[in-house]
């Protein structure tokens, strides 16, 4: 058999990247890493006490098996392992899918794995912010990380610990990124897919994805089944499977079957709404960043 096709989606926060995830684990052949390097970044942040870490469980594998590769302990993971797991080898494989946000991997380089293509995913700063905003409640009381606020349940966005929305907001992050992998011969030519373009038109901008990537394309990649089953065969820490299986901001995983329809026109900003100030201000710093690489998405 012939090396798989590996490919690494890094998606910035309340892109969909979730449920394209879902959906790619329905390309026949294939295995779903599910943000691997998150644990090692958060790690770094201080987010888990040492009365978390367990030495005694011993250095995680090289490649995890089924059925441990799903629900992992992620104490212990570290840059080193992920890049060792997402280089390892998946006997019968034909696609790996590899879902991540690039400012887990800030001063990280050296660990990006070999073999893989780039897919950069993004969504116009003011719907990620405005969505992050309303769904960060969820995503602080699910990690057990206060949120830093003015008290009486107000907070800025812009004012949160890194391990949210990485240093820069997660933007500035994934154009040093692109511009790392081309400078570098890593990726001549990473691909930029545009969230709301793929939900407008998901056969479309999927079909001439996989072109680009050598992947064959067929129409039912777009059904899936309700649910979080199919994490049971994905690569995928426990803490992550259980905000999967209860958070909020994984409703629309759970629920979906195929890709919601979108009504706001794609890339364009959002008008009639003022913003609250602290989303603003994550905007502002954003768009330079977002349309460099909107400038270069995949067209079809």
């Amino acid at each position: 058999m012939s090396e798989p096709v590996r490919v690494i989606m890094w998606g910035v926060p309340r892109s969909r990247s979730s449920i394209i995830a879902k959906c790619m684990d329905g390309v026949p052949d294939s295995k779903i890493l599910f943000q691997l390097y998150s644990p090692p970044f958060r790690a770094g942040l201080g987010e888990f006490a040492p009365s978390r870490k367990n030495p005694s469980s011993g250095t995680l594998k090289d490649a995890l098996e089924e059925p441990e590769s799903s629900g992992f302990a992620e104490e212990n993971s570290t840059y080193p392992w992920v890049k060792k797991q997402m280089e390892a080898s998946y006997p019968g494989k034909r696609f790996i899918f590899a879902k991540e946000f690039a400012y887990t991997v800030e001063d990280k380089f050296e660990y990006i794995p070999k073999g893989y293509r780039h897919i950069f995913l993004i969504r116009e700063p003011a719907k990620v912010f405005q969505s992050m905003k309303r769904v960060l409640p969820d995503i602080s009381a699910m990690r057990g990380q206060p949120i830093q606020g003015t008290g009486g349940g107000e907070f800025h966005l812009d004012k949160q610990p890194a391990v949210f929305l990485g240093h820069n907001w997660t933007f500035k992050e994934a154009v040093i990124l692109y511009e790392y992998l081309q400078e570098n011969n890593l990726e001549s030519d990473p691909i930029i897919v545009d969230s709301d373009e793929l939900v407008n038109d998901p056969a479309a901008v999927l079909s001439r994805l996989f072109e680009k990537l050598g992947v064959p394309y067929h129409d039912s990649i777009l059904k899936w089944e309700k649910g979080t089953d199919v994490t049971e065969r994905w690569v995928i820490s426990k803490d992550f499977k259980n905000r999967v299986s209860t958070g909020l901001t994984y409703k629309d995983f759970r629920d979906s079957t195929e890709f919601f329809k979108q009504k706001a026109e794609a890339g364009a900003p959002l008008t009639g709404a003022r913003l609250p100030e602290d989303v603003q201000r994550c905007v502002d710093f954003s768009m330079p960043y977002y349309l460099k690489l909107y400038q270069k998405r995949l067209t079809v």
